[in-house]
This record gives structure tokens, sequence and C-alpha cells, in this order.
């Protein structure tokens, strides 16, 4: 579909058309500023001419950003360059020209990026199994697959990214045999789609991942059981909170914030005392979800605290719960020596009045 671009104006007309003749100009460096600019003109002159350099002009960066240009445009009618260019001699063309089938987003240029998947170039197999997931058409679903075996771990990790992009029955059983991978980074890609799919039929096989020797593939797996299993996931998340790793008990406060169930606000409370900055902050940004009036005494009590990025979040945390009995003190913090603190105590006022205001 082409983009949504106005038509050019009478004195943009004549900027374009110095740009056409431009890109025609014997010096590189003047065609490959066309080659760019042209990008911003929605004309059919302009993909005509754009479509010509993708596959004429001698210079591959100029090539290269005409297809960006392209991309940019998103005209169908400049498939036929593109397709021709996608076995351009040179990878930055290669990969500029995915880019550009993706922001095209046919059926045709979803069949031409399958078949040029097997690129002998890792970033520019990996541009195309991002485009084709930009797609979403669940026919690239077996050439993705088939990357997953890919040389490359980041082009196996960009395939799975691909593969949670498109929508079919088919995917999220993909992303399960993905668990099983060798692959940390598709390990993780994968935990964290079937997270943000909530997909409970696999919740099993996302705890089975707390085990995993991956730190972050074992932080994936604490917020995608939250997603999935919200209420029923805090007694798990609360036996987290004694992880040996400092990042899972991070990931467990976050998701007992997300669970909004209130049985958590005693146990975040002990964070708050003798933590790292991160782990307190974390516990802030959870207790203002969870909007338990029992929190509201510990974190006015943080409103005076040295340390200004907690005085900060506290502020916030207190306007976000309405608690509006933390107005006297979040009223002194207006003329904080900390800009920051004084900017949020400043909105927190206004807002906690008119809750106040609301409520009467």
């Amino acid at each position: 579909m082409a983009a949504t671009v106005k038509q050019p104006s009478p004195r943009q007309l004549v900027v374009l058309n110095r740009l056409l003749l431009r890109l025609q100009h014997a010096d590189a460096e003047a065609r490959l500023d066309a080659a760019q600019r042209l990008g911003g003109f929605q004309h059919e002159h302009v993909t005509t001419a754009l479509s010509g350099a993708v596959t004429t002009d001698p210079v591959s960066e100029v090539r290269a950003a005409a297809a960006h240009s392209l991309g940019k445009l998103k005209d169908p009618r400049a498939l036929p360059g593109l397709l021709s260019a996608l076995h351009d001699p040179e990878p930055r063309v290669r990969w500029s020209v995915a880019f550009a089938l993706a922001r095209v987003g046919t059926p045709l240029a979803a069949d031409a990026l399958v078949k040029a998947i097997r690129d002998p170039e890792p970033e520019v197999r990996n541009q195309i199994a991002f485009a084709l997931g930009s797609i979403g058409d669940p026919r690239a679903l077996p050439a993705l697959t088939a990357l997953l075996d890919d040389s490359d771990e980041m082009v196996a990790a960009g395939a799975v990214l691909a593969i949670a992009e498109i929508r079919s029955p088919a995917t999220a059983g993909i992303l399960r045999e993905v668990l099983q991978s060798e692959n940390p980074m598709a390990r993780f890609h994968a935990v964290t789609a079937l997270g943000q799919r909530r997909a409970a039929q696999f919740a099993a096989d996302i705890r089975a991942r707390l085990q995993d020797d991956c730190d972050i593939v074992r932080v994936a797996a604490v917020t995608a059981i939250g997603q999935i299993e919200g209420a029923r996931s805090l007694p798990l998340l609360l036996d987290l909170l004694n992880d040996q790793d400092p990042e899972t008990r991070l990931a467990a406060i976050r998701a007992i914030g997300r669970t909004r169930c209130r049985t958590g606000t005693e146990p975040l409370l002990k964070q708050l005392v003798g933590r790292p900055r991160s782990v307190r902050l974390a516990t802030i940004e959870a207790l203002s979800q969870l909007r338990d009036p029992k929190a509201v005494a510990p974190l006015v009590l943080l409103v005076q605290e040295e340390d200004a990025v907690v005085r900060r979040a506290a502020i916030l945390a207190l306007s976000k719960m309405g608690a509006v009995e933390a107005l006297p003190l979040i009223g002194d913090c207006l003329e904080d020596e900390n800009r920051l603190v004084s900017d949020a105590a400043q909105r927190a006022v206004r807002r906690l009045l008119a809750v106040g205001a609301e409520r009467n």
C-alpha cells in the first residue's frame, strides 16, 4: 500500500525536479544526496527514477540509498526494481532492499524474501527475517523455522523474533520448540514472545526455564510467568524474591506489581529496607501498581529520604495511588533542592488536589 504522503506543492515540485536531475549527475555524491532526499516525495516519477537507480547506478551506496527511499515511499510500483535488486552483488544493497520490501509489504514481496532467505551474508539474512516478520505472512513460517538452525546465532535469534510477529495457529508451537534451543538469545526471545501471547498451554515449559543456565532467559521466564498466570503466579514470585540472582529478584518484584494482587504488599514492603536503590525503585513502582492503602505510610516516609531519586519515585507512586493524605508532605517538596523532585511534587500536588476535589 502506498504511503500516505502529501502530494508535492508547486514549490516542492521545483525541488523535486532538481533532485530528479541530480539523480542523473556524473558525481556520485550528488546522486547519493538525491537518492536519500527523494524518499520524502510521493510521486510516480520518484518511484520510477529510484527504481532505475536501485538497479543501474554504478555506486553501491547510491543503489542502497535508492532502495531505502523506495521503502519510505511504500509504493508497490517499485516492486519490479526491488525484486531485481534483491540479488545485487553488494550486501548493503540487498540489506536495504529487504528493508524496502518489508515496507511495501505485499505477498509478492514476501515470496521474494522467502526465496532469498539463505543469503550468504548474516546481516542480510537477519534483515530478511525481520522483513518477513514485519509483513506477517504465515506462508513464511517454514522458511523462518528453517532459519532457526542458522550458523549465526544472531540470525537464528532474529528468526525467532520474526516468527513471533506472525499471527498463525502454528506460531506458539514453533516458539515452544525454540525453548529447547542451544542458542540462549533464541530461548530468550521465545520465552518473551510466549509471555506476551499469554500462552497458558505452555506455562509449564516456561516455568522450566527458571532453571535455565542463562541469566536473561531466567529473567524473561519470571516476567512471562507473571503475564500468563497473573495472580496465580504470586506464590512462585514471592519465593523468587529470595533468588540468588539479583536480576531475577528484580523481575519478580516487577511481576508482583503487575499481578495487582495486594497479597504481595507485605513482602514487597520488606524490600524497601536495606536494599540497593534499584530494588527500592522497582518496589516503589510495584507498590504503586498494587494501590494498597497499607503501602501509603511507608511510601510517605520515603518522601523524606536523602536519596533524591528515591524521593521522586515515592512522590510519583503516591500520586499514582491517589494518596491525598500525603499532600502536606509532598507539598513541602515543592521547594526541594533537586529540580526533578520539585517538578514531580508539582505534578503530584496538582493530581492529588484534583483527586481530593472529586472525592468531595
